[in-house]
């Protein structure tokens, strides 16, 4: 293929397609960005959980609401959460021939997807898991429980 002559019309026309294609990028980069400074602004003001809010564990125990009005209730301990040991969350509220599944997994930074396994206790459903150190001085971790259908996510931070 034989090469072309850039003439002043194809400069314009590469110009103003790197112009767009600029503008995309930083749009797309300052909205990701306010919308994450949002979140961390809701979460450190403690206020209950939305649609774009998460419950933190840290804090407390997480009432979260069901589609049907059922108040689901998600509980850590110990706390505060420490990398590498035996952390307990417990699930009270679903009817009994529900059984929880989850995962557990990095929020800010890929550290795997660790699985929950759920037994009954009582009338609550207790999983054991740990999760790994970072080399942060604070790691946020995502909860996400499916039970009934529904999703309850939920987070919670490990401090170095």
């Amino acid at each position: 293929m034989a090469a072309e002559k850039l003439t002043r019309a194809r400069l314009i026309q590469l110009i103003v397609v790197l112009i767009i294609f600029l503008a995309l990028v930083a749009w797309r980069t300052w909205s990701f960005y306010e919308t994450r400074a949002q979140q961390q602004t809701d979460m450190t003001n403690g206020s209950a959980p939305s649609a774009s809010t998460l419950c933190n564990l840290n804090l407390q125990s997480c009432a979260l609401e069901s589609k049907a009005g059922a108040a689901v209730t998600l509980e850590l301990s110990p706390l505060p959460p420490q990398a590498e040991s035996e952390l307990q969350l417990r699930v009270s509220g679903l009817p009994a021939t529900v059984v929880p599944q989850g995962t557990v997994e990095g929020r800010d930074m890929y550290m795997g997807v660790i699985p929950l396994v759920f037994t009954r206790q009582g009338d609550d459903w207790i999983a054991s898991f740990q999760v790994g150190s970072c080399t942060s001085d604070k790691m946020v971790w995502l909860v996400n429980v499916i039970a009934a259908g529904e999703s309850y996510p939920v987070l919670f931070d490990v401090a170095k």
